[in-house]
């Protein structure tokens, strides 16, 4: 992110209700969110900014739906970014390519194992979505009629 830009994120996050957390860049910048910036960046302040809104999507994708914040982070060689990101709720388990996050940050990484990192905040997204789909799949249950 740009030089001062903790302040300024500080500051426009003081109003949560103006603008949106997950807001995406324009569709030729891959559509990135903030955190994919932050994360890109290795911009561990504003990343610890972005993270304490518990509306952040931790595991967005971009335009093309194959880049996360974490992938981000991984491939510029961030190692505290990976792991805060993962320490809030990042999924090591995504797919990126042929592997999963978890072997690219392994590999990346190596002397960091990340079964080692305490996941200190579970996504309510993620919750969220777990209750709809088991509340989905019982308002649906077939009969023997059916």
């Amino acid at each position: 992110m740009l030089q001062g830009s903790p302040k300024l994120l500080a500051l426009l996050l003081k109003d949560r209700d103006a603008w949106d957390v997950n807001i995406r860049a324009a569709d030729f910048k891959r559509a990135y969110t903030p955190l994919h910036f932050a994360a890109e960046k290795g911009d561990t302040e504003s990343l610890k900014l972005l993270l304490a809104c518990e509306e952040v999507d931790v595991d967005a994708k971009d335009l093309k739906g194959d880049t996360s914040p974490l992938l981000l982070a991984i491939k510029e060689k961030h190692e505290e970014a990976a792991k805060l990101l993962v320490e809030n709720g990042a999924s090591l388990n995504m797919k990126a390519g042929r592997s999963t996050l978890r072997e690219l940050f392994v590999k990346t990484f190596p002397a960091l194992d990340p079964d080692t990192i305490v996941v200190k905040k579970i996504r309510k997204v993620m919750l969220d979505l777990k209750d709809k789909v088991f509340q989905l799949l019982k308002a649906t249950e077939l009969t023997d009629d059916d």
